[in-house]
């Protein structure tokens, strides 16, 4: 007997060993995600599991192999290395005689009385170094162009291209929030290729409006002087 309780009222059990636990995740993984959208959720998922112990991300690595192998594969791709860096990353404390730096024999001054369990004469010391590999400084979080894009969404929206700048924007600093760079970067480069249209196409108008108003001034001013 494995184990021994008393309930109330009745327990019932249950095999749950034939449930479908993968099919929607799947049909989720396959049809309703893009290829970005797997790309950054791999990330996510890798970013999540490289600090569990290998047997965990194992385990979890098959899980997602059983949704679809492509999923587990990517995964485990990203894993192995996080798990390459680490191995860089860990420091290192070796205490050794290290080449170069032969061990020295240093004479004890003064009066020993050999106390018991205490050698006498001369002792060796040791050197101890430490290696220490830092973690390279993390990249900047990219521009969310906030900014230019209110300036855009106010004074130049033709054609509500300085609005959609404006919701790219917003998107890429909430996904700065969460922490991921990744799709930060990408809303953040849409909101930046929104913007310079927006700009160019209004300094086109504008310079349009000028021409056109220019000229119709040089007009009116020569059929003044004709008449007179």
């Amino acid at each position: 007997m494995e184990s021994k309780f008393s309930v109330s009222p009745d327990v019932g059990r249950y095999n749950s060993g034939d449930e479908d636990n993968v099919t929607q995740v799947r049909t989720f993984y396959t049809q309703v995600l893009n290829k970005e959208e797997r790309q950054r959720l791999c990330q996510n998922m890798a970013g999540a599991l490289k600090g569990a112990q290998l047997f965990i991300q194992k385990r979890m690595v098959e899980n997602l192999k059983a949704v679809h192998p492509d999923y587990g594969n990517s995964v485990q791709t990203l894993l192995d290395k996080y798990n390459a860096d680490a191995q860089k990353t860990v420091r290192q404390l070796t205490v050794m005689n290290p080449a170069g730096y032969p061990a020295e024999t240093v004479t004890l001054q003064g009066r020993y009385d050999g106390n018991p369990g205490r050698p006498g004469g001369s002792t060796v010391v040791q050197h101890t170094t430490v290696n220490i590999v830092s973690d390279p400084p993390p990249p900047p979080p990219p521009k969310d162009h906030i900014i230019w894009s209110l300036c855009c969404f106010v004074y130049s929206n033709p054609c509500c291209l300085g609005l959609a700048a404006l919701i790219f924007s917003i998107k890429a600093r909430d996904r700065k929030m969460v922490g991921d760079m990744d799709g930060a970067q990408h809303y953040a480069s849409t909101a930046r290729c929104l913007n310079i249209c927006a700009t160019v196409l209004v300094s086109i108008i504008i310079g349009i409006c000028l021409i056109v108003t220019i000229v119709t001034a040089s007009r009116a001013t020569y059929t003044s002087r004709g008449h007179i």
